[in-house]
């Protein structure tokens, strides 16, 4: 089966995940990341609530930029502050007072590659922030968060497989994560952000979580076949754009 995909893993991006040397081989390859996935596979897209799949289409396929409404943003200055004491600037006296009291486990945004080797695709991730390995073994890896109470709870949802993927492509470099962990941050002006404040409009509340994840053999496997279910869905759509418009789509 002949795989076509929007994005390749080029050098630059390489280069960006750090210059792993074991990573060099994948350049050239075809990749998706999480985020990607699960978006093509919501029932609502998030920038225009359409099935995910149309979204992603104008995103992927036709390089259609939507706007980033600040939340991104807002969950990279808090993972950056946290773990290296950067954008501290961004966030007030009281702020980074609750963001003082987390402290970081000492292995930070680790590219992780699983590679799914029957399609020749791999897909991506930056690990927040891990223990070192010790004995080929990792004994926490934590996934940072920002939601509100209400909304946290779906960080346990079956369609959740982010935590996993990290784990897969560990133990295919014969790494095993022991424990793994959300850390969540309480985040407040979600509504405000949305109706434009933008970034601006977030802010840090007075209460952190940890919440231990759980997994099995029964759930990496799973992962692994959603993966290869979605790559080849829209490497068949992806074979008829191309067919029709052209590589119109960024790397």
């Amino acid at each position: 089966m002949t795989i076509k995909l929007p994005k390749i893993y080029t050098k630059e991006l390489w280069e960006k995940g750090g210059s792993v040397e074991e990573h060099k081989k994948f350049i050239g390859k075809y990749y998706l990341s999480w985020s990607q996935i699960e978006s093509y596979r919501d029932k609502l897209g998030f920038n225009t609530g359409l099935l995910g799949k149309f979204e992603y289409f104008l995103k992927y396929f036709s390089g259609y930029s939507f706007h980033e409404f600040g939340w991104a943003t807002f969950g990279s200055e808090v993972e950056n502050y946290i773990t290296l004491r950067q954008d501290a600037d961004k966030f007030t006296e009281k702020e980074k007072k609750v963001l003082d009291t987390i402290k970081p486990i000492g292995v930070f945004q680790t590219e992780i590659i699983f590679h799914v080797k029957d399609l020749d695709v791999i897909v991506i991730g930056y690990v927040d922030d891990h223990s070192p390995i010790v004995d080929s073994k990792i004994a926490l890896l934590r996934d940072y968060k920002t939601k509100s109470e209400s909304s946290k709870k779906d960080l346990h949802d079956d369609k959740k497989h982010q935590i996993e993927i990290y784990i897969n492509g560990f133990k295919q470099k014969g790494i095993e994560v022991e424990k793994a962990e959300y850390c969540i941050i309480e985040r407040f002006g979600g509504k405000e952000c949305m109706a434009g404040g933008g970034r601006e409009a977030l802010y840090v509340g007075e209460r952190v979580w940890y919440e231990p994840y759980s997994w099995d053999a029964g759930r990496l496997k799973e992962t692994e076949r959603i993966i290869k279910e979605t790559v080849i869905e829209i490497s068949e759509y992806y074979k008829v754009f191309l067919k029709y418009f052209g590589d119109k789509a960024n790397n």
